[in-house]
């Protein structure tokens, strides 16, 4: 191989070296070129197989990249492709009010039953959605007239003396919270999750309440108690 033919791949071989040094350093050079280009492929086939949309989305950048260079001209019969956020804003703008509305409803309907699932209807959130879900379907006094025994309106009430000694709660509001109370009661009672029954298991209850009572017994104490109930089941108990 001749150092006069060779050329110049990033700027930093040399040309015309007739030294050993030269020859040598454009050799290195060579060397450092393959390593780095082994190194790009071995990371680009690594996106190929770890991310299925690597492809397309390389496509759509030498496409984007074309239609920048050709200042907006289409590509074949295919226009220049647009950004997703311009895609996703002139979709917005075709929106009719009617269509906006159900998708904000479905969202939210979305969102409720997201945050209720599991262990997170658990949460301070979850109890004061329950609370204001309640409050709902409690019937309210008419901010018409009075509403304490000082005669005073409800424009005329400070929200900060509420709870305070002297203030009086009529018999109508005592009765409504306690129906709902009663109420709440009753959907509690009448409440009923389906569970598996197995017909092959022990019988160490007396009604469904305390079978899931006794379950939540062995899991908290089998591993202390199971190897004493085996010993007292076999009569073999010390």
């Amino acid at each position: 191989m001749s150092a006069n033919t060779e050329e110049k791949a990033d700027g930093e071989v040399k040309k015309g070296g007739n030294s050993l040094q030269d020859r040598l350093f454009n050799l290195r050079m060579k060397i450092n070129q393959g390593r780095k280009a082994n190194k790009e492929e071995v990371e680009e086939e690594y996106k190929r197989f770890s991310n299925p949309k690597h492809e397309q989305k390389q496509r759509y950048l030498q496409k984007l990249a074309e239609a920048q260079q050709g200042e907006g001209e289409t590509l074949g019969d295919e226009p220049a492709p647009k950004s997703k956020k311009w895609d996703k804003e002139e979709g917005l703008m075709q929106q009719t009010a009617e269509q906006a509305e159900y998708a904000a409803e479905k969202a939210r309907k979305k969102e409720e039953v997201k945050s209720t699932f599991g262990w997170q209807a658990f949460t301070a959130e979850a109890t004061h959605r329950a609370y204001e879900k309640r409050l709902k379907k409690l019937p309210t006094a008419s901010r018409s007239g009075t509403s304490s025994g000082t005669g005073e309106s409800h424009l005329e009430e400070n929200p900060l003396d509420y709870g305070k000694s002297g203030t009086t709660v009529t018999k109508a509001g005592l009765d409504r919270l306690t129906k709902d109370i009663e109420d709440r009661e009753e959907a509690r009672k009448n409440f009923s999750k389906r569970r598996m029954n197995y017909d092959a298991s022990d019988v160490d209850y007396i009604n469904d309440k305390n079978a899931i009572y006794n379950k939540k017994l062995k899991r908290a104490f089998d591993k202390y108690t199971v190897e004493i109930r085996q010993n007292l089941e076999r009569g073999t108990a010390v």
